[in-house]
């Protein structure tokens, strides 16, 4: 620590022994400390001088505050500093006479929000919580709601002295008032259980603060509207002043009103985009936030999340079929010796065909078969083929000579598959010689889909990509009867299986990651010629609460989860998020390395980790014929490389 009101020359000798700096010079030190200025001012051009906080104009203070104004509050200024009033703010509804159909214009600008808000208060006031007063800020004159309101305490406040006096004298309720002031400005001492405001915070001068006073007059619950839109990336609040209007016109940061929120101590915050079914402006910002936890559900009733989101468009790749295994060839190189050090000879893969053949309680068949309940088969081998579509390749070639069949499932964001370039997918179509040879070695086809990685991280519609990849499958002459699901719901907070209805298994009709709101249940596999879903996933065991299904589906832990024994078990066993509809789940997680989970037919846990193959099939010889066991096989796990980029050993 220096005192830099004093620099003195030995100071500023440790500061350079601190950093490491070697060329110390304390003539020239000398000289820049004592050259004969005493003030910046002095220091300066005059031309070059910026002028003292008191000098400065309108124009300087609102620059001043759009950078300064966020990183003041973080250093706790937040309860002194408020964003500049701009001079003449607001006159643009004070100096004119506005009538009742001024404000029947306004109220119809927006219709569908008023009716959401007046169903979802009906639904809380009835249903969740007793709201026996409320506040309304930037009442207007209330138009639209004295009725509503007729049987409550009701408070309205807004800066027009006109509307305040009209609508006091329009409105004989006696449990109505109407108070004329800023909240900004002013600290409002009323209370109430609800606290709203429709498309009022839009137009302010400081957003947060407004915020915060209304948030301080909330006893429990608080309800606004931003009608410009809705803006999940934006980090801080944008301002735009209207100089002719004299009034801004503001876009709001949900990352900002959250923690705004959170620091005025409510509970539950939900920030979404309202469907509104106005052609100029499709969407706009609704917060409803519970000092009190609130479920997701309820708190929401009635309002419409609108999901916007880029078109699925695709064009071919240039990629041959060479570059495509090539490239294949080297992503995948370093799973094995020279690298992780996770990967198993093909010798290997054969080994595990045979012995499975050879217990004879085991009837080995299709997923489809497995999932479906079609036929006696109680043994299905599920290969995911996140990576390596050269290995599986191989792999379905040694089943077909001992007539097993395999259930491949082609992930479609995978890099062998396609990428995403500007918006476009690119879609290596050549490879679609792997994929119909699998077909034509007996196996069976599927899709692995990653709906919500585009979503939510390309901004893309997943769904529609989805129904696009099935057709382009099948149009190869594919027969793509069934689905799994890449990742785990800890990835993006739900499972890729619940984009179709008939797997929902999340009581909400979305999920949010980073302000982004995702649809589930969108798709009907039915409807797109889909009978099953490889991991046949149902609804959770009834003991799982909420919360514990929260905080699963909260993240991944660190590091290399998937050999994380808590982790898999969790995943496997005692999944809070869904169950899965087989007995025993058994999946190779590294050379001659595996993990066994789940439930005999009694109801009874099992689970093994880091076991080798000759225990997976000691466990196996006391399956009954009448469990099922659903196998896991990643083709990188078998796609053996003697070196970076060569062909599989």
């Amino acid at each position: 620590m220096i005192d830099y009101t004093e620099p003195k020359v030995e100071i500023i000798r440790k500061v350079y022994d601190f950093i490491g700096l070697s060329d110390f010079n304390e003539q020239e030190v000398t000289s820049a400390l004592y050259a004969g200025n005493t003030s910046l001012k002095e220091g300066v051009n005059p031309e070059d001088y910026f002028p003292h906080y008191k000098e400065w104009s309108e124009e300087q203070f609102e620059r001043f505050f759009d950078i300064a104004i966020d990183s003041m509050r973080a250093l706790g200024f937040d309860k002194k500093v408020i964003r500049k009033k701009p001079q003449g703010f607001g006159e643009w509804w004070l100096e004119k006479e506005r009538d009742a159909n001024w404000y029947k214009e306004i109220y119809d600008y927006r219709p569908y929000s008023h009716e959401v808000f007046k169903k979802w208060f009906a639904h809380i006031n009835q249903r969740v919580a007793n709201i026996e007063s409320i506040i309304d800020v930037g009442c207007g004159i209330s138009y639209g709601y004295q009725d509503l309101f007729k049987d409550h305490d009701y408070i309205g406040i807004d800066l027009s002295k006109q509307a305040i006096q009209f609508a006091v004298t329009q409105n004989q309720n006696s449990r109505h008032k109407y108070l004329c002031f800023d909240i900004i400005q002013e600290t409002a001492n009323k209370k109430a259980d609800l606290v709203f405001s429709q498309g009022s915070i839009d137009n302010v001068y400081d957003m947060d603060a407004f915020l915060r006073s209304m948030a301080r007059m909330s006893n429990s619950l608080l309800y606004i509207n931003n009608y410009r839109g809705y803006f999940k990336s934006m980090e801080r609040h944008r301002y735009l002043w209207d100089p002719s209007m004299r009034v801004f016109f503001n876009d709001i940061s949900p990352i900002q009103i959250e923690n705004v929120l959170s620091k005025e101590g409510f509970k539950t915050i939900l920030i979404f985009p309202q469907i509104t079914n106005r052609d100029d402006i499709h969407s706009e910002t609704t917060i409803i936030a519970s000092r009190k936890e609130f479920p997701e559900n309820d708190l929401m009733a009635h309002h419409d999340i609108s999901f916007e989101f880029k078109d699925y468009i695709v064009k071919p790749s240039e990629l041959t079929f060479d570059q495509i295994v090539d490239a294949v060839n080297k992503n995948c190189s370093n799973y094995s010796e020279n690298g992780l050090d996770l990967v198993n000879s093909l010798e290997y893969f054969e080994k595990i065909l045979d012995d499975l053949q050879n217990l004879s309680k085991l009837c080995l068949g299709s997923m489809e078969e497995l999932a479906t309940n079609r036929s006696e088969v109680n043994v299905g081998l599920r290969v995911d083929v996140d990576m390596d579509v050269v290995a599986a390749g191989d792999m379905a070639k040694i089943a077909n000579r001992k007539s097993i069949v395999l259930s491949f499932y082609i992930l479609h964001t995978a890099s062998y598959y396609g990428n995403f370039s500007d918006g476009t997918f690119r879609r290596n179509e050549k490879a679609a010689i792997i994929y119909k040879e699998l077909e034509e070695l007996g196996s069976e086809i599927g899709l692995h889909i990653d709906p919500l990685m585009i979503y939510l991280e390309l901004n893309i519609n997943g769904a529609q990509a989805i129904i696009t990849e099935l057709a382009w499958l099948r149009s190869l002459g594919i027969k793509v009867r069934g689905t799994s699901s890449h990742n785990a719901a800890p990835v993006y907070g739900a499972e890729n299986f619940e984009i179709f209805r008939e797997r929902k298994v999340r009581e909400s009709r979305h999920l949010i990651r980073d302000y982004t709101y995702v649809p589930l249940g969108i798709l009907s596999e039915q409807e797109l010629g889909l009978t099953y879903e490889a991991g046949s996933p149902k609804s959770p065991i009834s003991t799982q609460g909420p919360r514990r299904k929260f905080l699963y589906r909260k993240g991944l832990p660190s590091g290399d989860f998937l050999r994380s024994k808590e982790w898999f078990r969790k995943y496997i066993v005692d999944n809070p998020h869904n169950s899965w509809g087989y007995n025993y789940h058994i999946w190779i997680i590294g050379k001659d390395t595996w993990a066994v989970g789940g439930r005999n037919k009694l109801g009874q846990e099992v689970f093994f980790f880091d076991i080798n193959w000759n225990s997976v099939m000691n466990f196996l010889s006391f399956v009954n014929k009448d469990e099922k066991v659903a196998f896991t096989l990643h083709p990188i796990y078998f796609g053996k490389r003697n070196e970076y980029g060569a062909s599989i050993a």
